[in-house]
């Protein structure tokens, strides 16, 4: 089955009942409307505490070329992908099929509203070769810069990690996944993996609350200092290359449906009960308030101790996201900062 097959005639008729199926059974809710063919296969309501997505293709043929154009891209660039080789390995199912999939869970709200813009985006996401470690110092350390690309079941391709060491011990900042198009970065998300403390991460995590040191807004005080700093990182490493437009991703829908689909599905199986579904409702909105409300807030924070940044749009003025913009020259009124702005002091081509 060719990929126009396998999206017609699959894809958005059984994403319409919050399940495609495939090597898994990726939980994702949309409902399709396809101008050209005045027709609209609505979404199943049976779910409670879920927004279903449109997606409206109103230009049949283009989305068509890109949609093709990006499941060939994904295919070469994932070749060396461990999940895909596994389901190549393992069983019959069509990866094209899961590379679909998978675009649609690292879908926001307007992204549905515009597929075409979407399928550019991540297209372009795959062309820039940006792939650089750079060894460097902060203070007495050393610093390892490494972008690299990430896995195809990840919101985005590439992600930025940051390491520390002095020589016995390690730290890992936490990394950001991030992509870049049209000259702008977009961020969808900064994870921390959870490693075995050790004297060096004791150390570094004592310095790190130096940068409440100039904090004037209190209710940003709660930002994890290890997630403002890799923030930082980004921002002025990018800088570099003369990327200075952002878009911070707020909420991955798909990502929300699914987790609220999978936890009516195990009590309507008897697999919960309703006390367990509801404290699992419970912790799921407190997950994603952490997830997107502190995700958001971390770049405020990040804002608020520079001149040279300026937010050009919060999330809801035109859509789900906030944009801000970076000036080349930034005034920052923090040490700590600074001290790692010196370290990426060195000046790059432009990409």
């Amino acid at each position: 089955m060719n990929i126009l097959d396998i999206f017609y005639k699959e894809i958005i008729m059984e994403a319409k009942d919050g399940v495609i199926k495939s090597f898994f059974n990726y939980n994702i809710l949309f409902a399709t409307h396809i101008y050209e063919d005045n027709l609209y296969i609505k979404g199943n309501m049976k779910y409670e505490g879920v927004i279903t997505p449109v997606l409206e293709i109103k230009n049949k043929k283009l989305f068509n070329e890109l949609l093709i154009n990006y499941v060939n891209s994904a295919k070469n660039f994932y070749q060396d992908s461990k999940y895909l080789k596994e389901i190549e390995d393992n069983s019959n199912e069509s990866i094209e099929k899961v590379i679909i999939s998978l675009l649609f869970s690292n879908a926001c709200f307007e992204d549905f509203q515009n597929p075409i813009e979407f399928l550019k985006r991540r297209i372009a996401f795959f062309n820039l070769d940006i792939n650089e470690e750079l060894n460097t110092n902060f203070l007495d350390y050393d610093l390892n810069i490494k972008i690299s690309k990430d896995e195809i079941y990840n919101e985005t391709p590439y992600l930025m990690e940051f390491f520390i060491t002095d020589g016995l011990d390690f730290y890992q900042l936490p990394k950001i996944k991030f992509g870049l198009y049209n000259n702008s970065v977009y961020v969808y998300a900064i994870q921390r993996e959870i490693l075995e403390e050790n004297k060096l991460s004791k150390k570094l995590n004592r310095l790190f609350y130096k940068v409440n040191s100039t904090l004037s807004d209190i209710d940003l005080k709660d930002i994890t200092p290890s997630f403002l700093i890799s923030a930082n990182i980004l921002i002025n490493y990018l800088n570099n290359y003369n990327y200075h437009d952002y878009v911070i991703s707020s909420i991955l829908l798909p990502r929300w449906n699914a987790k609220s689909i999978s936890n009516e599905k195990r009590l309507n199986n008897n697999y919960i009960d309703i006390e367990k579904y509801k404290e699992l409702v419970s912790k799921q909105n407190l997950i994603q308030s952490n997830i997107t409300d502190k995700f958001l807030r971390t770049f405020y924070r990040l804002i608020s101790h520079y001149e040279g940044i300026v937010v050009t749009s919060n999330p809801m003025d035109i859509n789900s996201n906030l944009h801000f913009e970076v000036n080349r020259d930034l005034i920052c009124d923090n040490n700590l900062l600074n001290e790692f702005n010196k370290s990426l002091d060195i000046k790059r081509k432009v990409i």
